[in-house]
């Protein structure tokens, strides 16, 4: 069984999800819709520098593989997700803020899931409600988890 998730907005087009399940039918336990692996995505120039710094982030910290985090297009096969679900925990606190997907993709990695990128087709909603500074409170998480991650329990 699959279990997909994607922005209500529709940023991705459903048609991707077909291209997502083959992904899964071909043993992959996680696949991430990516916005910079071959089709473009038209972004604000601040929004695409934002994104590309916090993946860079993400891969001189974690050696995260993964080339876009944030994109909400993902799939995931049923066992797995349940697993790193569990070991990812609930954030009551919100202090994991929208970091949690990221997170749950580096535990992926680590943990030796089969994970896969498939370029998708996307677009930004003119509703959106991302913010600089309302996210960048997850930068203590963000270090915690890298102290975690390397030196303690995850």
């Amino acid at each position: 069984e699959v279990i997909c998730f994607m922005d209500i907005d529709l940023s991705t087009e459903l048609e991707y999800l077909l291209h997502l399940t083959d992904k899964i039918q071909e043993k992959y336990d996680v696949v991430e819709g990516s916005r910079y692996r071959g089709i473009p995505s038209k972004r604000e120039g601040y929004r695409f520098i934002i994104s590309k710094l916090y993946n860079f982030v993400l891969w001189a910290l974690f050696r995260s593989r993964i080339n876009d985090h944030t994109c909400g297009f993902k799939g995931f096969r049923k066992g797995a997700i349940r697993k790193l679900l569990a070991e990812l925990g609930y954030d009551k606190s919100g202090k994991r803020g929208w970091f949690w997907d990221a997170e749950m993709l580096i535990r992926a990695q680590r943990g030796g899931y089969k994970v896969a990128e498939i370029p998708v087709r996307w677009a930004r909603d003119a509703q959106s409600t991302f913010s600089v500074t309302r996210e960048s409170k997850i930068v203590p998480y963000l270090i915690s988890f890298w102290f975690r991650f390397y030196f303690g329990k995850n």
